[in-house]
């Protein structure tokens, strides 16, 4: 199980294996780039839980398309943006049971193309993408 955003990413890189480390971070460190030996990188984010509000935001969007449950996962718009420019090709969320991936062209367009978008309390605005759409992490 995986405590925290300190022990998330080294976890994760035990999971890529030997050669993998930190090539970048971001938003105080809590979002880390993460390269293998191969050269892939993942933008990986630690998350305490879903987006619960996802269903209620973007309920007309649930409401229609059934198969999704109303938890999401998000991120600001700024932060999927650097994933890409950093040739992140995958968003990795690490929850402390389980690690999800989806790639971060796919997270954007679904998201861009359904107007899953909104403002945080900041005034920041997020993407955010059903969890239905994200897939488990096998090592």
């Amino acid at each position: 199980m995986i405590y925290n955003q300190y022990n998330a990413v080294k976890e994760f890189i035990k999971v890529l294996g030997k050669g993998a480390r930190v090539v970048a971070d971001f938003n105080k460190g809590r979002h880390k780039v993460v390269e293998t030996k191969e050269g892939d990188r993942y933008y990986c984010v630690y998350k305490r839980e879903f987006y619960n509000k996802f269903g209620i935001i973007h309920k007309s969007f649930v409401d229609e398309n059934t198969d999704y449950k109303g938890l999401g996962e998000s991120l600001n718009i700024d932060s999927a943006n650097t994933a890409i420019t950093y040739h992140a090709t995958t968003l990795v969320f690490i929850h402390p049971e389980k690690i999800y991936w989806i790639y971060s062209a796919q997270f954007r367009k679904f998201a861009m193309n359904n107007n899953l978008k909104n403002p945080t309390k900041t005034g920041e605005w997020r993407y955010s993408v059903p969890k239905e759409i994200l897939k488990e992490w096998k090592e």
